[in-house]
């Protein structure tokens, strides 16, 4: 039995969460997620970015689903059925409130007319996907689900009753001819005096040939059309609405059917069919991202994933935020964390790339406990609790704190909620005090950091914190070897060397000592 697009079954459905997670805007996760959750804010798909998974089962089935949505036919066809039954399912919310309002300018046949189109159009959109999928062979488990259940509920007996009546009342409400006789005054007109009569059409003679015949003589040659659409609901509602309550005095059987229909059937949207129109845009969106990134040259791929850090790795991977919004070259990265080990320490020049790779670090996982597809040529990724970040801020001068004591405040809020099973990111703290108190503290945090087994990411400018233990490892940024000024953006796997380069960068830009007392001099 089919359940959710996004869950296997209903044991493995976690509940939603509503607030974005506190990682967010240290991965520019806010940047990425934010963006396509607005572009498709009437599904409100936010909490699904929001709630990471820790089932592999349940990750392995959204990949699935998502590289069988590959198919750009596939996508289309479920483009169409999720607007058009999303967008019934709040029409007939809408209705129902009409209809339950006691309210005659909103519980009227107008209102009930609505259902039976709204229930014709759902049974074309109902019947156009089930044409699409029928004959078609899914892999995935979840599409595969869902496309037996759809083709099972046209089958059913309540949904061909459904099309049945629709077709029934349309085919007598288009039998239905009256006479509509209207009367007054040019002056009682302009005091909004008009009197209507109507009766039923008994072969009264039709004055439509008599007017055209009338407008004939000015006529000078063909004319353009000014045929224009008219708006499927009214504009006017209070003369339609009397015109339709004098119709259904006349035409009691028919409107009696319509009056039936609304009862019996006012609920027809089926609320499986309802939940997938909504949850399928997760997929569709993250494909329009990729797409989108993609066609920029860099990869994406769907990693591996597992409970256990034997082995944790990603080649080719990068910044999707940066990727998003600069037009230069992306400089990819790789990273491979080996048990023991389960904590890289990454040193190196600044404006080197640390930062961004750190960030690439946590998206990667991120999305990969999303079950999509991850900005990285090949990957295998740990399954975390909770990403943590610490990132250095500017220090706030309207509180007592200092800037280390803010550090220290918020590392130990950090510990406080971190597990084994938690994936740490510090970047750049400790900036704010002497060497010396810089290293005996980071040294405490670094064995803070081997006891708890999580895996970390450290960005520092304190050599001596790569050379921790054996569950410690040194990553560092590349320069141009031939101009030590430039920055190539690649983080590899290597000692720390202690240079930071700021005299290459002093001299280019013309800032070195020498330089700087010259022109002091003049």
């Amino acid at each position: 039995m089919f359940h959710s697009i996004l869950f296997p079954d209903a044991a493995s459905e976690t509940e939603w969460n509503r607030s974005e997670p506190e990682c967010f805007k240290d991965l520019n996760l806010d940047q990425v997620l934010g963006r396509i959750a607005y572009k498709r804010k009437d599904f409100g798909l936010a909490e699904f970015f929001y709630t990471p998974l820790r089932d592999p089962k349940a990750i392995v089935y959204r990949q699935e689903i998502m590289r069988e949505l590959e198919d750009p036919a596939l996508r289309t066809a479920f483009e169409g059925f999720s607007a058009a039954i999303y967008a019934l399912k709040n029409t007939m919310a809408d209705i129902m409130d009409s209809l339950l309002s006691g309210n005659r300018s909103y519980d009227n046949y107008l209102t009930r007319g609505r259902v039976m189109d709204c229930a014709d159009w759902y049974s074309f959109e109902v019947g156009r996907l089930a044409g699409a999928l029928r004959g078609r062979e899914l892999r995935s488990d979840g599409l595969r689900s869902f496309a037996e259940y759809l083709l099972a509920y046209i089958e059913s007996e309540s949904f061909k009753l459904l099309g049945e009546r629709v077709k029934k009342l349309r085919e007598a409400f288009s039998k239905i001819e009256f006479c509509m006789f209207l009367s007054g005054s040019t002056k009682g007109l302009s005091n909004g005096i008009l009197r209507v009569s109507v009766q039923r059409y008994e072969g009264q003679p039709s004055h439509a040939e008599e007017l055209l015949r009338c407008f004939d003589k000015f006529k000078q040659g063909e004319t353009s059309g000014y045929e224009r659409s008219l708006p499927e609901i009214p504009g006017n509602t209070e003369i339609e609405t009397r015109l339709l309550d004098i119709l259904a005095s006349l035409f009691t059987e028919e409107y009696g059917d319509l009056n039936d229909f609304c009862r019996k059937h006012i609920g027809f949207v089926d609320n499986i069919l309802a939940r997938f129109s909504r949850e399928i845009q997760f997929y569709l969106s993250w494909h329009e991202c990729v797409e989108d990134t993609t066609r920029h040259g860099l990869s994406f791929c769907y990693p591996t994933v597992s409970e256990t850090r034997t082995h944790v790795y990603a080649y080719g991977c990068y910044d999707l935020a940066l990727a998003k919004n600069i037009e230069s070259e992306i400089i990819t990265n790789d990273f491979e964390i080996n048990a023991p080990e389960h904590i890289i320490v990454i040193t190196g020049p600044n404006q080197g790339g640390k930062t961004t790779f750190s960030r690439a670090f946590g998206q990667v996982h991120y999305f990969a406990c999303l079950g999509l597809s991850v900005p990285a040529r090949e990957a295998s990724l740990f399954i975390f609790d909770k990403i943590l970040t610490h990132h250095g801020r500017e220090e706030d001068v309207t509180q007592q704190n200092g800037q280390l004591r803010d550090d220290l405040i918020r590392l130990r809020d950090l510990l406080e909620k971190a597990t084994d099973k938690s994936i740490i990111l510090v970047n750049e703290i400790l900036a704010s005090t002497t060497l010396s108190d810089a290293m005996l503290l980071g040294g405490y945090m670094m064995d803070t950091f081997s006891k708890l087994g999580a895996i970390v990411l450290c960005v520092t400018f304190l050599d001596e914190l790569a050379r921790h233990g054996p569950e410690t490892f040194s990553m560092a940024g590349l320069i141009n070897e031939d101009d030590p000024s430039k920055r190539t953006y690649k983080i590899v796997r290597k000692p720390p060397n202690g240079l930071a380069y700021a005299e290459h960068i002093a001299n280019k830009y013309g800032l070195s000592y020498e330089k700087l007392c010259g022109r002091i001099a003049k």
